[in-house]
Order: structure tokens, then sequence, then C-alpha cells
């Protein structure tokens, strides 16, 4: 057996297991887990939980899927399950270390599959892009479709529509936003 990959096997391991043991513990170490349970046991809908989890597994096995169309568009070749797992893995990782999951989801198909890690990334950054560019799209037609209740909420609170315009009054925008669009 050979020593130094049995030892960096256990790095590997234990020292991820040992870095979320310790975040676990300094994240909940005041917390009453009597009440905890307590809520848990009596106040919980598990049949919602289940029926929402249930949604978001379909939500990122169908992200993977459109990952996947990107990904053959530039003629390599996978293994679905692989880029399913990439994804799910993709968010217990930015659960730790937030937007550090999109870089291990494309390192973690360019160790299992062979693909080169930029082409991966740059189908990434597509994949990105097209999702602010739908969510954009969507919150200017729910505006247009219920024109109506933002005329009426802005009526009854002047205030709010005077700080948009007076934000937009700032030349700082405009200047946050071209460097937006250059990047």
């Amino acid at each position: 057996m050979n020593l130094k990959k049995t030892i960096r096997t256990l790095i590997k391991i234990f020292l991820p297991l040992t870095f979320g043991i310790i975040l676990l513990w300094l994240l909940y170490r005041e917390s009453d887990f009597n009440l905890i349970w307590e809520k848990i046991r009596n106040g919980v809908r598990y049949d919602i939980i289940l029926f929402s989890l249930l949604f978001g597994l379909f939500a990122n096995i169908i992200r993977s899927f459109r990952w996947g169309l990107l990904i053959e568009s530039l003629g390599e070749h996978f293994r679905m399950k692989n880029l399913i797992y990439a994804v799910l893995g993709n968010y217990a990782v930015n659960l730790v270390l937030p937007r550090v999951g999109e870089v291990w989801r494309c390192g973690v198909i360019t160790r299992y599959e062979k693909i080169p890690f930029t082409k991966l990334f740059g189908t990434l950054i597509v994949d990105r892009v097209m999702d602010t560019f739908m969510v954009g799209l969507i919150t200017l037609f729910i505006f247009i479709f219920n024109f109506k209740f933002f005329e009426s909420f802005f009526a009854r609170h002047g205030t709010l529509l005077t700080g948009f315009q007076a934000m937009f009054n700032s030349v700082w925008v405009y200047v946050v936003l071209i460097l937006f669009a250059i990047i």
C-alpha cells in the first residue's frame, strides 16, 4: 500500500469534513436544539417540503440537459449522469463558498469527461448570461402585463418612485451599467 496515496486520500476526506464540522459548530453553537427539534416534529409540513424538493430536483435536471446541449454544440461527448451530478454538486458547493460551485462544476466534468476546462467555462458563462436575460425578460413581461397593479402601487407609495428617479439621476448608476455591459 502506498503511504503517500493513503495520506492524500485521508486529507481529501478528513480536511473538508473537519472544516464542515467546524463551520456547523460556529453557526449553531448558540442554538436551542430542543426548540428546533420541537418545531421540526410539530410545525413542519413534510408533504410540502417533499413536493418542493421534487420541483427543485427536476429544475436542476433540466439545467443539466440545457448545459449538455451547449457542450454538445462544441462537439464534445459526455455521460449525462455526470452532468446531473455536477449541477447538483454545484449547489452544494455554493452553500459553503458562494460562486465557487460553478468553477467546481466545470472542474468535475473536466476530470471525469476529459473536456477542456476553458470550453466548459465558456458554456457556463453562456448559460448564466441566458439565465440573466430570461429573468429580465420575465420581469419585463410581468411589469407590462400587470401595469395597472404597479401604477396603483406607485400611486400609493410615491416616495418609492421618487427614490427610483433620484437613483437614475446619479452618474454612477450609468457608470456601473456601462462597466457591467463591458464585462
